[in-house]
C-alpha cells in the first residue's frame, strides 16, 4: 500500500513537472529520430552495394533531346545544336552526351542556370534535397557540364542571380515557396531515396523522366526565365559567329524557346538520331 502511493505521488508530480503532452512529444521525437537513423543507413548500405545504378544503355528523347538549328539574322546564319535533356542523368544518357560532344567537337557550352564560385544556400538546399531521390532511381552520373569540364569547353551560363541574389526569371513568393519545399525535402532526403528507387523500379525512363519534367514544370520555371536565356543565346551566337555552339536547357524548356528565338530570326530545325551519335 505504502509502495503504490509512494509510486502515485511520483506520478503526480512528474506530471507537474512533464505533463503528458511534452512526454508524447518527446516519444514522438525519439520514435522519429530513431526511424531516420536506420533508414539513412539503409539508403548507404543500398547504394554502395554492387546491385545499385544499373548500368542501362537505353537512351530515347525522353531522357535526352538533340537538334540541330540554323537561326538566320539579318541575312548571317548561325548554326549551334540544341539540346533537351533532364537535369538527372541516368547511365545511358551520360554516355550519349559524352559521345556527341566528343563526335561533334563543339567550341562552347551555353548551358541553362547560373555558374557562381560560392554556392547560392537556395540552390544548394534544392540540390541537397532532391539528390537522394535521384540517387535511388539511378539517376546521378556525369552530366553535360561534368563532361565539358573534362574536355575544357568553355561554358557559358544562360543566366545569372540578380541583385536579391534570387535567379532572374522567378519571382520573390515562388522563390520562397520554393526554398520551403527543399527545406522540406531535405529533412525527409533518406526517405525519398526509397521513393525514387521505387518509380525508377516500376517505371521506365521515358515515364521517369516525364515525372520529373512534370515536377519542374510545376516549380515555377517561367516564361520570363525562357525569355532571359534565348536573348543570351542570341547574344552568344552574334558575338561568337565563328564557334560551334552546343545550347543545353531542361527538356521541357525547349518548345518554348524555339518559339521565341523565331521573334529573332529565321529559324530551321531538325532532330539528331540517337543511332547516328552512339554507332
Amino acid at each position: 500500500m505504502l509502495n503504490d502511493n509512494f509510486i502515485a505521488e511520483n506520478k503526480k508530480q512528474a506530471n507537474q513537472f512533464f505533463p503528458e503532452s511534452y512526454r508524447k512529444g518527446l516519444r514522438a521525437m525519439a520514435t522519429f529520430t530513431t526511424s531516420y537513423l536506420l533508414v539513412s543507413f539503409l539508403a548507404l548500405a543500398n547504394y554502395y552495394s554492387p546491385k545499385i545504378l544499373p548500368q542501362r544503355y537505353k537512351v530515347d528523347e525522353a531522357q535526352v533531346r538533340v537538334l540541330k538549328c540554323d537561326l538566320e539574322i539579318q541575312g548571317q546564319k548561325h548554326e549551334f545544336y540544341f539540346m533537351g535533356e533532364q537535369h538527372y542523368y541516368n547511365f545511358s544518357a551520360s554516355e550519349f552526351v559524352r559521345r556527341f560532344i566528343e563526335k561533334t567537337s563543339i567550341d562552347r557550352l551555353l548551358l541553362e542556370g547560373v555558374i557562381v564560385d560560392k554556392l547560392n544556400l537556395f540552390d544548394t538546399i534544392m540540390t541537397y534535397a532532391i539528390l537522394p531521390f535521384t540517387l535511388g532511381a539511378g539517376l546521378e552520373h556525369p552530366n553535360i557540364y561534368d563532361i565539358s569540364l573534362k574536355n575544357k569547353i568553355p561554358i557559358k551560363a544562360l543566366e545569372k542571380y540578380d541583385s536579391a541574389n534570387k535567379r532572374e526569371g522567378i519571382s520573390m513568393a515562388t522563390y520562397i515557396l520554393l526554398g520551403s519545399t527543399g527545406a522540406l525535402g531535405l529533412l525527409y532526403a533518406p526517405y525519398s531515396y526509397f521513393a525514387g528507387m521505387a518509380l525508377g523500379n516500376f517505371s521506365d525512363d521515358s515515364k521517369l523522366a516525364d515525372i520529373l519534367s512534370f515536377a519542374g514544370k510545376q516549380a515555377g520555371l517561367t516564361e520570363q526565365r525562357n525569355k532571359i536565356m534565348t536573348q543570351n543565346i542570341v547574344n552568344e551566337l552574334l558575338n561568337h559567329p565563328n564557334e560551334k555552339h552546343l545550347v543545353c536547357v531542361g527538356r521541357f524548356h525547349v518548345d518554348d524557346m524555339l518559339e521565341e528565338l523565331k521573334n529573332y530570326g529565321k529559324l530551321t530545325s531538325n532532330a539528331i538520331t540517337f543511332d547516328s551519335i552512339i554507332r
